[in-house]
């Protein structure tokens, strides 16, 4: 749902798009896990210190 979104966005902003652990083509998880521990690695991970998220449920 979001690829008509993005190209829009990432022409002022920085675009970081990934699956929870079990969405998408992400692997179900196989043990207790935290999404925001997750995502604050992922952010780590690719330098970022701020981000604005956006989502959908």
């Amino acid at each position: 749902m979001w690829d008509a979104v993005v190209p829009a966005l990432t022409e002022q902003h920085t675009v970081i798009r990934y699956d929870l652990r079990g969405f998408g083509e992400s692997a179900p998880p196989t043990g207790p896990f935290s999404e925001s521990d997750d995502l604050r690695r992922l952010l780590d991970h690719l330098g970022h210190d701020r981000a604005r998220l956006v989502g959908a449920s």
